[in-house]
């Protein structure tokens, strides 16, 4: 037997849409992996070769995003 990690992995990126379940996976557990203060104001975008393009309502939430990065990278890093 195999874990179904094992199997659907390679075969998610042979066709392609790795990133694209990466996304919807984040997605759909954002407001649980983050929050409040973080989550209402700041949401992914898109997942493009493991980079995460995130939306935020103002420009003051991009610079006070600076102070949360290693929190933000630490808590994303099992989605890869």
């Amino acid at each position: 037997m195999k874990k179904a990690d094992a199997v659907l992995g390679p075969m998610l990126k042979r066709l392609g849409i790795e990133s694209g379940v990466r996304l919807e996976r984040i997605r759909n557990e954002w407001f649980d992996i983050f929050d409040s203060t973080l989550s209402s104001h700041m949401f992914p975008s898109s997942c493009i070769e493991h980079e995460l393009l995130l939306n935020v309502d103002s420009p003051i939430w991009i610079q006070q995003l600076t102070y949360y990065k290693k929190e933000i990278i630490g808590k994303l890093s099992s989605f890869g």
